[in-house]
């Protein structure tokens, strides 16, 4: 039976068993099941990955948070990378949150919060690492005894490295700024804009550069002030057909929520009184988010002040 015919296998299996509503037996599996935990974390600081596979099933696969299933022999491999490159003990701590139990009870599907506190060499350091994830075990009674079928639905991973927060999903770099999933959002949204932006004028779409300012917009320069949606509209069209390339260079974007700052160069190309005219300035942007949930420019200052990215 391959993998995706055990995977149909199971949910259908899953599907075919309505819950028990018996708390009494709910509450009864679930402290079997936090002493199996608790003996899992023990074998894990054993680092005897012969003992750890017998708490799982020999076909034990996973979803991981990218979708992708994980075979079971993908996932011996990373109990055995985990107990290779971290050095006990790891304070394993499973906090089952919610369990739900086939009405024959050979099914257990749990809710977990898993952490682990524990030291680990990185880039020629011993660190202190500590790791939280949410995800859904599913659990099964054969041969009298409880073991871990099957993994999905991970998600909210944390990875904290000598008290810093950083992303779960890289490589650890030491230099790299504190890790905040909501700011870099907000960062690529803000980046994809100013893109969109350029291309817009590269592709002489004046109307729809004229679109990424809001409503109540303004350009604010030293000699003049451009204020509103009709003048704004005018002020980019005034360049239809006289565009000759915008790069914009996005020096430093912070903050969240509904005003986002950004610092930047823009180095634009026109055509004016029939020669090319290069316009480097420097600007600061106030990007407002809109009703819709997007993100417009509120305002956007032109300043003789030179950012530098660090």
């Amino acid at each position: 039976m391959n993998l995706r015919i055990r995977i149909v296998f199971l949910i259908t299996l899953c599907s075919y068993y309505s819950y028990s509503q018996d708390s009494t037996v709910i509450d009864s599996v679930k402290r079997i099941l936090n002493k199996r935990y608790e003996a899992l974390a023990k074998t894990m600081d054993e680092r005897d990955l012969k003992k750890i596979l017998s708490f799982k099933t020999s076909d034990f696969h996973s979803i991981g948070p990218d979708g992708r299933v994980l075979d079971n022999l993908t996932m011996e491999e990373y109990s055995r990378q985990f107990i290779t490159n971290n050095i006990p003990p790891y304070n394993i701590k499973n906090t089952i949150l919610n369990l739900r139990l086939s009405d024959n009870q050979v099914v257990a599907v749990v809710d977990v919060l898993q952490e682990s506190v524990r030291k680990r060499d990185l880039v020629g350091k011993v660190r202190d690492v500590k790791t939280t994830v949410l995800q859904t075990e599913t659990w099964i009674y054969t041969n009298k005894q409880w073991k871990l079928k099957f993994v999905d639905n991970v998600h909210d991973q944390k990875r904290f490295i000598d008290g810093k927060r950083v992303d779960p999903t890289k490589p650890y770099n030491p230099d790299e700024p504190l890790y905040d999933p909501d700011t870099s959002s907000v960062k690529k949204q803000i980046m994809l804009l100013n893109q969109q932006m350029e291309d817009a004028f590269n592709n002489n779409d004046m109307n729809k550069v004229g679109a990424f300012y809001a409503n109540d917009g303004e350009i604010v320069d030293d000699s003049y002030m451009v204020k509103g949606r009709a003048n704004l509209d005018n002020y980019w069209m005034a360049l239809k057909d006289k565009g000759r390339g915008w790069k914009l260079t996005v020096v430093e974007i912070g903050g969240q929520g509904e005003y986002v700052y950004q610092l930047g160069k823009s180095d634009l190309k026109y055509i004016s009184k029939g020669k090319e005219t290069n316009s480097i300035t420097n600007f600061v942007l106030i990007w407002k988010k809109q009703t819709e949930g997007d993100y417009k420019i509120f305002r956007d200052y032109l300043t003789k002040t030179k950012f530098e990215k660090n």
